[in-house]
This record gives C-alpha cells, sequence and structure tokens, in this order.
C-alpha cells in the first residue's frame, strides 16, 4: 500500500468532515476501520504495515491522534485539528519559509529545526521545505474542494486568493478557519513522514499549545516580570541563567 498510516488516518477524518458531521475530527476505531476499508476499497489490513491491531495502526501515526481507551470501542480524537494548537515555530520556519531559498536541517542533539551551514550539508538530515509549487497544489485543491458550495461572488473571492497566492485573511471568512486546519493537518503528516523516513525520532512536542487572549495577556505580564528580573540579578545570577536552545536561535536569526 502506497499511503502511510498518519495519510490513511487524515484521509478518514476528512472524509468525516467532508460527510458534514458536527464532531467528524472524533470517531470510534470502529468507525475508522470502516472508513479505511471504504478508502482502499475494501483492502485495508493493519497487518500489511506490521502489526496486529487496529489500535497499533493508529499508534503508527504518532501525534496526529489521540486514543481514549475508558470507553469500548476506544475513541480517536485528532490532534492537528485541536483548538489553540500549532507547528512548532522552528519546524513551521523550516517547513513553509521557501521564498527565502534557504534550507533547514534537524539538530538531533539539539532536538531544533534550523538553518543549515556548510557543515551540514552533509552530517544533517534536509527538512523538506515546501515549494512554492507545491503550495499552489495545496491551494488549487483546497479551491476546488469548496468553491462549487459557494456563492458567485465568494466563490470569486476563493478563485482569486488561490491564483494570487494571497494571505488567509482574503478568503471568504468561513473558509479562513477551514483552510488554516488543512495547512496544519498536511504539515504534521508531512513532518511525520519525513522524520520516519530518516529513522529520526518525531519529537514529542511537533504541536504547541497557542494562548488564547487571556493567556497571550498573562504571558505579556509574565515576559515584563522576567525583564525586570534580569535588570537586577548579579553578574553570577546572570551567568547562572540557562536559557531553551529554540530561543538562542531565534535571536541569532535575527541579528543575521
Amino acid at each position: 500500500m502506497d499511503k502511510t498510516p498518519t495519510e490513511l488516518i487524515l484521509a478518514a477524518f476528512e472524509q468525516a468532515r467532508a460527510s458534514g458531521k458536527p464532531d467528524w475530527n472524533r470517531m470510534t476505531t470502529a468507525v475508522l476501520k470502516n472508513r479505511l476499508l471504504t478508502l482502499t476499497d475494501g483492502t485495508f489490513d493493519e497487518n500489511d504495515f506490521g502489526v496486529n491491531t487496529l489500535r497499533d495502526f493508529v499508534a503508527l501515526a504518532g501525534n496526529a491522534v489521540a486514543i481514549d481507551t475508558s470507553s469500548f470501542p476506544p475513541v480517536l480524537t485528532l490532534l492537528t485539528d485541536a483548538p489553540n494548537t500549532r507547528l512548532r515555530s522552528d519546524l513551521w520556519t523550516a517547513l513553509m519559509n521557501y521564498s527565502s531559498g534557504l534550507k533547514y536541517v534537524w539538530d538531533t542533539a539539539q532536538g531544533v529545526a534550523r538553518e543549515a551551514s556548510i557543515i551540514d550539508e552533509s552530517h544533517s538530515p534536509v527538512i523538506p521545505t515546501l515549494s512554492e509549487e507545491e503550495m499552489g497544489e495545496w491551494r488549487k485543491e483546497f479551491a476546488e474542494r469548496f468553491k462549487v458550495h459557494l456563492a458567485p461572488r465568494a466563490a470569486e473571492r476563493l478563485s482569486v486568493w488561490q491564483q494570487q497566492g494571497l494571505p488567509s485573511k482574503f478568503l471568504p471568512s468561513h473558509l479562513i478557519g477551514e483552510w488554516n486546519r488543512e495547512v496544519k493537518t498536511k504539515s504534521v503528516a508531512r513532518l511525520q513522514q519525513w522524520f520516519k523516513a530518516n529513522r529520526l525520532d518525531e519529537p514529542a512536542n511537533i504541536l504547541v499549545q497557542h494562548p488564547s487572549r487571556e493567556q497571550a495577556n498573562d504571558l505579556g505580564m509574565l515576559r515584563q516580570l522576567v525583564i525586570e528580573c534580569v535588570r537586577v540579578m548579579t553578574d553570577q545570577e546572570l551567568a547562572e541563567l540557562r536559557l531553551p536552545p529554540h530561543v538562542l536561535l531565534r535571536i541569532r536569526a535575527k541579528q543575521s
């Protein structure tokens, strides 16, 4: 079978979304099995992927779904559509910064995606940054799926967004969330396949929580507090300060 477990499971959830189900991002393992059989013309068999149970097959999809075993049959939730989550910033930049022409690698020692250096060319795996053509295909697929359901004016707006490569704010308002979810889902699937193909451990926090407005206000207050603390620190206290590697990389990127 050509498709990976992640691709098959995401296709099953996409099928549920297209059906108009309000809770399409949740389904039992029994429903998933039926959808997988439908998608593969009855040929799906988890044994083909080297596992004995559907639950083990779902586990092959990594962070794409969560399994709730407290009910029977178990319930799956699509995590790539979980509210207030987004792709980790270093991975997002490495995947989406196609206009820069830069290469990005996975730093296995630090567990971060960063800009490639000359030394990295033969030692660090290069992350598959999306090409402009590939993004164009994503846009085209999205537009073709929705345009037939839109009023003429909204359909024209969707068409202009697609053809001119405009930001999501130029979409019909009710499609903005749909597009953002689709990009997130496709991005996570692309990275998960790449980590697997390169026999690399997928980071547990490939998706991170995006703060709500209230949380953002709290974080703003915390940031100000940290700045005030740094201002009054002694030299010894500053020398003992520990910062996450991805923060240092962001600072270095801004300075270059």
